[in-house]
This record gives structure tokens, sequence and C-alpha cells, in this order.
């Protein structure tokens, strides 16, 4: 019996320029070629994605669409967005923030993290957040 592997549907060519700059041009068979410079701020997800083979890469290049499109609000001022979880726009790296992530993406009740992470923040004593 004779395997028949389907053809990559993205492709990618990454460049080291003698500065020290790095271009890439992601190819997806039938959308296009996508360039980005290392300047760009999307351009380490770009080639994660595209070494992957994921065709949503192409999602990637354009700044405004993955700022704008793709936040998932969860409460006013807590919203989630590529596997981080944002207050008030900021991104937030602590338990409480990897454990509504956890929730999050496991289909768990999030709301109440959330709304504590949100009221937690209103605290005017900065030590206290922190301990928290």
């Amino acid at each position: 019996m004779t395997e028949v592997t389907a053809p990559k549907t993205v492709t990618f060519n990454l460049v080291s320029n003698e500065d020290g700059s790095e271009n890439i041009t992601v190819m997806v068979k039938g959308k296009g070629q996508f360039p980005a410079r290392n300047d760009h701020p999307n351009f380490e997800k770009i080639l994660e994605q595209a070494r992957a083979g994921n065709e949503s890469v192409i999602d990637l290049f354009d700044v405004a669409l993955t700022a704008g499109t793709k936040f998932k609000s969860l409460t006013e001022r807590v919203s989630y967005a590529h596997g981080n979880l944002y207050l008030d726009g900021e991104p937030m790296h602590d338990a409480l923030a990897g454990q509504i992530v956890t929730f999050l993406t496991e289909g768990e009740d999030f709301k109440p993290l959330a709304n504590f992470y949100e009221k937690m923040a209103t605290n005017p004593n900065p030590e206290s957040v922190k301990h928290l």
C-alpha cells in the first residue's frame, strides 16, 4: 500500500540579513504570500505558527486585526487574547491570571475569578494586591 501525503498548505522562508535583522515570507496555498520583518509586533508568533503549519498565521500579519478582534471580553476591565489575560489592556502574569486562563481554556466557570480580579485591582494598597 502506498501512502499519499497531502502537500503542505503553509510554507515559509526565513532570511537572516547581514545587519542582524530577519525577514519572513509565509506562503499559504490559495491565499498568497505574506512578508514581515523582525520588527513586526507579531514576528515571533508568526514564526511559531508558520513552523507549525497553521493557516491562521496570516491573521497575525494584520496588527489591527489581531489587536482589535481577537480579544474576548470577560468583564468590563478583564479580557483574554492569545493565551494571556489583560486588565485594562495591560497583560497580567500572576497566579490568579494563570488560573483564570486555565478555567477559560478548560471550559470551567471563570466569571467569579475574573470579577474578583477586577475588584482586587481597585484596592488602593498595592502591597495588599500583591499578597492576594
